[in-house]
């Protein structure tokens, strides 16, 4: 079961709850649906979008059972906590008594026993069977991040010319071919999918069977690509220049409209945040205050667009002078880190004073994560095109900070710049907000703090 299919039951599984709820609390003779229309489908959507912020649509997720039921109660309460609220503001939409608990007790456990059939579907179900072209290095990682656990690919082999390599590959998977021959091997394999991982110079003799292949249904991709679909990043390590140059979506200047509109979104949201979150920003600013010497708010200079510094605020979660030494990346269960910083942290609230920085235009609302000029100028040593981050706004929220847990290595900032590389190159409205949908949850379930 897909995650557009979860969604379609979803919605089906909350409508019967509510029915059968009504059928508890009104009259036999009323019709929930065409009598209070209005909380029905506010409701729908409330759940919906409060399933989505705390990622219950991503499928293989639904294997840790104890983590999707944390979540499900978290999901139906915060859905039925925005109904309860839009009720009692809007007085003609209200619910009969009782009828939000007893939707909440009837639709939670159908709602659990479906993702747990979902798991069970979606780990017994057919796989997309996919060849390799190549057996290189990047061929052999491709085939690891595709047949990993979880997904939805099938591995099934790689085809190369030379007949030293046929045999067996050391991940247990065949090797065949020559790749003039890889319609039969497709044919035999049942392979839906050809994903080119070769060198592009080794594959023009064979273009003329690879489009034969494509004209005959078969989906003929480049790795780049493939990777890119699977895990919502873009492998750094094997893309090149030419690619950067011609593939869609890296042309920022053709989005202006775009980044017009989200900077009108960050002013507007930015705004509001404040304006609602001036209690919890005060009450924390005291508390840092009394918790250890120094002031509340720490300031620091970061990496923004276009390379060029600004001054960044955030609320401080270290004892004073942590970084006397120099600068060092934080670590787990750093020693440096308060007590209230430990929480905050967590939380992510520290960041919460870069709203800020997002209304002085220095940030966006979701962007690369500001990093400061001493790693950047470490990491453009040794990171292909680590400098592509600085040609958006840096964001207080991101792509990879939703995708990817905290990093204080090399390894983890090239991992993270894949992430916002794929945020660069398909830049959209509904992608960020889907981001700061996804950060709701990121920060009540205090994922990836440091």
């Amino acid at each position: 079961m897909n995650s557009s299919l979860s969604l379609i039951t979803d919605l089906l599984t909350i409508s019967l709850s509510i029915h059968l709820s009504s059928l508890l609390v009104l009259d036999p003779g009323i019709n929930i649906f065409s009598y209070h229309t209005g909380p029905t489908i506010f409701i729908l959507l409330a759940s919906v979008l409060s399933f989505y912020i705390f990622n219950l649509y991503d499928i293989p997720r639904f294997k840790k059972s104890g983590e999707t039921a944390i979540r499900l109660v978290a999901g139906v309460s915060l859905a039925n906590i925005l109904a309860g609220f839009v009720s009692y503001v809007f007085g003609h939409w209200q619910f009969p008594q009782g009828l939000f608990i007893l939707q909440a007790v009837i639709s939670y456990p159908l709602l659990f026993g479906l993702r747990k059939l979902s798991s069970a579907m979606h780990a017994s179900g057919d796989k997309e069977r996919v060849l390799i072209v190549g057996i290189g290095d990047s061929a052999r990682e491709l085939a690891s991040v595709m047949g990993g656990k979880g997904g939805n690919y099938q591995v099934v082999g790689y085809v190369v010319d030379n007949k030293e390599q046929w045999g067996v590959a050391p991940d247990g998977l065949f090797i065949a071919g020559p790749v003039g021959n890889i319609l039969s091997i497709a044919e035999a394999q049942q392979a839906k999918t050809i994903v080119l991982a070769d060198e592009p110079q080794n594959l023009i003799a064979h273009m003329d069977v690879l489009l034969r292949a494509r004209l005959s249904g078969i989906v003929v991709e480049e790795m780049v690509n493939a990777y890119e679909r699977v895990t919502d990043r873009i492998p750094v390590r094997f893309i090149q220049d030419r690619w950067l140059l011609l593939e869609q979506g890296f042309s920022l200047y053709s989005k202006e409209v775009v980044r017009k509109l989200k900077r009108t979104m960050d002013i507007m949201i930015s705004s509001l945040l404040l304006l609602l979150l001036w209690p919890l920003l005060l009450v924390v600013s005291v508390l840092i205050h009394r918790d250890s010497p120094g002031p509340s708010i720490f300031r620091q200079a970061r990496v923004g667009e276009g390379k060029k510094e600004f001054t960044l605020y955030k609320f401080r979660s270290m004892v004073q002078d942590a970084e006397k030494n120099g600068a060092v990346w934080a670590e787990q269960n750093d020693t440096r880190v308060t007590k209230i910083g430990h929480w905050i942290r967590r939380f992510r609230i520290d960041e919460l004073p870069q709203l800020f920085n997002v209304l002085k235009g220095d940030m966006s609302l979701v962007g690369p994560r500001p990093e400061r000029m001493e790693f950047v100028k470490q990491l453009e040593q040794t990171i292909p095109y680590y400098y592509l981050r600085h040609t958006v706004k840096p964001g207080i929220t991101g792509w990879a900070q939703i995708m990817y847990p905290y990093g204080a290595t090399e390894e983890d900032a090239l991992r993270k710049l894949e992430y916002e590389l794929f945020y660069i190159k398909n830049m959209s409205l509904l992608l960020d907000v889907k981001i700061l949908c996804r950060t709701l949850g990121v920060m009540i379930f205090g994922e990836g703090a440091r």
